[in-house]
Protein backbone atom coordinates (compact mmCIF):
# COMPACT_ATOMS: atom_id res chain seq x y z
CA UNK A 1 0.00 0.00 0.00
CA UNK A 2 2.60 2.34 0.43
CA UNK A 3 4.38 1.66 -2.86
CA UNK A 4 1.49 2.44 -4.04
CA UNK A 5 0.58 5.37 -2.27
CA UNK A 6 3.51 7.51 -3.54
CA UNK A 7 3.53 5.95 -6.94
CA UNK A 8 0.00 7.01 -7.84
CA UNK A 9 -0.41 10.39 -5.25
CA UNK A 10 -3.24 11.90 -6.86
CA UNK A 11 -5.09 9.11 -8.34
CA UNK A 12 -8.85 7.66 -6.66
CA UNK A 13 -9.41 4.22 -8.15
CA UNK A 14 -12.06 1.70 -7.61
CA UNK A 15 -10.49 -1.62 -9.14
CA UNK A 16 -13.09 -4.88 -9.15
CA UNK A 17 -12.32 -8.02 -10.05
CA UNK A 18 -14.55 -10.54 -9.85
CA UNK A 19 -15.73 -14.10 -11.90
CA UNK A 20 -12.37 -16.37 -11.47
CA UNK A 21 -12.45 -19.36 -14.15
CA UNK A 22 -9.19 -21.16 -12.15
CA UNK A 23 -7.71 -24.70 -13.59
CA UNK A 24 -5.76 -26.74 -11.11
CA UNK A 25 -3.00 -27.99 -13.69
CA UNK A 26 -0.90 -30.44 -11.10
CA UNK A 27 -0.08 -31.07 -7.25
CA UNK A 28 1.49 -27.86 -6.81
CA UNK A 29 0.12 -25.41 -9.64
CA UNK A 30 -2.88 -23.59 -11.25
CA UNK A 31 -3.45 -20.85 -13.26
CA UNK A 32 -6.48 -18.27 -13.39
CA UNK A 33 -8.88 -15.94 -15.00
CA UNK A 34 -10.77 -13.45 -13.47
CA UNK A 35 -12.77 -10.35 -15.14
CA UNK A 36 -11.29 -6.38 -14.42
CA UNK A 37 -13.77 -3.44 -14.21
CA UNK A 38 -11.89 -0.77 -13.00
CA UNK A 39 -12.66 3.18 -12.66
CA UNK A 40 -9.85 5.56 -12.12
CA UNK A 41 -9.95 8.95 -11.16
CA UNK A 42 -6.75 11.63 -11.98
CA UNK A 43 -6.73 14.61 -9.63
CA UNK A 44 -3.50 16.31 -10.98
CA UNK A 45 -4.38 15.61 -14.94
CA UNK A 46 -8.25 16.03 -14.23
CA UNK A 47 -9.48 12.57 -16.29
CA UNK A 48 -11.22 9.77 -15.73
CA UNK A 49 -10.97 6.21 -16.90
CA UNK A 50 -13.41 3.26 -17.00
CA UNK A 51 -12.56 -0.10 -18.39
CA UNK A 52 -12.05 -3.56 -18.47
CA UNK A 53 -9.93 -6.34 -19.09
CA UNK A 54 -9.27 -10.33 -18.11
CA UNK A 55 -6.27 -11.10 -15.54
CA UNK A 56 -4.51 -14.50 -16.40
CA UNK A 57 -2.50 -15.51 -13.33
CA UNK A 58 -0.21 -18.52 -12.90
CA UNK A 59 -0.07 -20.19 -9.14
CA UNK A 60 2.59 -22.40 -7.62
CA UNK A 61 2.13 -23.99 -4.50
CA UNK A 62 5.26 -23.60 -1.78
CA UNK A 63 5.35 -24.83 1.16
CA UNK A 64 1.77 -25.60 1.50
CA UNK A 65 1.10 -22.18 0.83
CA UNK A 66 -0.31 -21.05 -2.95
CA UNK A 67 1.26 -18.13 -4.10
CA UNK A 68 1.27 -15.96 -7.27
CA UNK A 69 4.02 -16.79 -10.02
CA UNK A 70 3.11 -14.38 -12.83
CA UNK A 71 0.14 -12.57 -13.43
CA UNK A 72 -0.62 -10.05 -16.24
CA UNK A 73 -3.64 -8.93 -18.21
CA UNK A 74 -5.63 -7.94 -21.14
CA UNK A 75 -7.58 -4.85 -21.56
CA UNK A 76 -10.95 -5.42 -23.35
CA UNK A 77 -11.64 -1.80 -23.45
CA UNK A 78 -11.09 1.64 -21.77
CA UNK A 79 -12.55 5.04 -22.30
CA UNK A 80 -11.31 8.15 -21.19
CA UNK A 81 -12.68 11.66 -20.28
CA UNK A 82 -11.41 15.23 -19.20
CA UNK A 83 -12.97 16.15 -15.47
CA UNK A 84 -12.61 19.96 -16.81
CA UNK A 85 -15.86 21.65 -17.13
Amino acid sequence: MDFLRRSLPAVVTAHHVHHPEIEISGAATASATWALEDYVIDLKSNYSLHGAAFYEDEYVKIDGQWKIKHTGFKRIYWERWSRRS
